[in-house]
This record gives structure tokens, C-alpha cells and sequence, in this order.
């Protein structure tokens, strides 16, 4: 035999579809260990919730009428545009202007905007 005809392992698949030894090996080589991909999985679930419960906590505050400048500065920074117009949705609920900060009553609420929850016991 030639050299060129000698068969050499490959890392590509089979045609019936098993990986040859050296691909299997490859592979095992690049996947992280799964006791470390799950703490890093728990990691980032737990600083989504927590980032999630100091977004709603920030959201309570701003229902509040005459929010202070500290306050708008950390909903810029945490809040997306979806929690900001939760918040102006449930002050206009309530009767207050949508701007945290303003301490009027809202100018007019329209009649289709006004809901009422009912909690069964």
C-alpha cells in the first residue's frame, strides 16, 4: 500500500451515523464537567431571581406618589420598559398621574382603562 492509501482515523462522522473513537474523544474533551456547569446553571438562576425580586421590591416603591430622584435613577438602571409601564398602568389604576415622581391625581382615567380585582376565598 501506498502512504496516501493508508486509512487514517477521522473525526468525522460515520455515514450510519456513530462518531469514530477520535471524534467521541474529542468531544468528551471539550465538554465541561457537569457538577461545574450545573453550580454555574444554579448561579444564574439565582441571580435572575434575585435581580427579579429587586425589581418588583423597586416597583412598589414607585407606586408610591413623589418618588425621589434616587429612586428614578435605580428604576433607569434595573427597570426594562416593560416593569416601567406595569408601574404606570397600576398608578393610573389608582387615580395617580403615570410620572412616579408627580404627586397629582391623574387628569382623567377612562372608564375602559379601570380594572377591579376580585379574590375569592
Amino acid at each position: 500500500l501506498f502512504p496516501s492509501q493508508v486509512l487514517q482515523p477521522s473525526s468525522q462522522p460515520d455515514p450510519c451515523g456513530a462518531m469514530t473513537t477520535t471524534a467521541r474523544g474529542k468531544a468528551a474533551a471539550r465538554r465541561p464537567r457537569s457538577s461545574s456547569r450545573r453550580r454555574k446553571i444554579r448561579a444564574e438562576l439565582e441571580a435572575k431571581q434575585k435581580n427579579s425580586k429587586e425589581c418588583w421590591d423597586l416597583q412598589q416603591q414607585l407606586l408610591t406618589p413623589g418618588a425621589n430622584e434616587t429612586l428614578m435613577n435605580a428604576a433607569r438602571q434595573m427597570l426594562q420598559p416593560a416593569h416601567y409601564e406595569e408601574i404606570i398602568e397600576e398608578r393610573s389604576v389608582e387615580g395617580h398621574c403615570g410620572y412616579p415622581p408627580c404627586k397629582k391625581p391623574a387628569a382623567a382615567v377612562p372608564e375602559g382603562k379601570r380594572w377591579y380585582a376580585r379574590y375569592a376565598e
